[in-house]
């Protein structure tokens, strides 16, 4: 809801970097509420978020934040995660959740698996997810007729 948005950005004025809107009781489809909860794990486990915190995708940042965020140069970028890096002085303001109205959306199962990875990929200290980042891609030559075709 649009009219959120300024009690985000009075909250924000009292000290926080970061405030995150927060659905009081979620309307989503269970396999939804389930990603959700898996993501969660994953940013207290890969971004070392804390436990009390809880972040979506609707929030309001300090300008000296989104600077911060802007100069990252991660390959494949999530704001929740680069902000987690940069801060954990993070505010929540729980809010009300409607049923979607109209469409449906993007997040399949597979979109949702893929983002996990991903996550796991690029802001883990694994050394082992970081083996996939520095893979270069192979490329296979062929001989056709005396001609390489890559």
């Amino acid at each position: 809801r649009p009219e959120v948005i300024k009690d985000l950005i009075n909250m924000l004025d009292t000290g926080f970097d970061v405030v995150y809107g927060i659905a009081e009781k979620k309307q989503h489809s269970i396999y939804r509420n389930i990603g959700s909860k898996l993501t969660d794990f994953l940013f207290e486990e890969v971004c070392k978020k804390p436990r009390n915190v809880r972040v979506s995708s609707y929030r309001v940042f300090t300008k000296e934040l989104l600077g911060e965020i802007v100069k990252c140069e991660a390959s494949f970028v999530y704001i929740t995660a680069i902000t987690l890096r940069i801060t954990k002085n993070i505010g929540n303001l729980y809010i009300h959740h409607d049923i979607r109205k109209y469409g449906s959306s993007n997040y399949t199962f597979k979109k949702l698996l893929s983002l996990f990875i991903k996550l796991y990929i690029y802001y883990s200290d694994s050394k082992f997810a970081k083996r996939f980042i520095k893979l270069k891609p192979q490329f296979i030559v062929k001989n056709v007729n005396g001609i390489e075709i890559v």
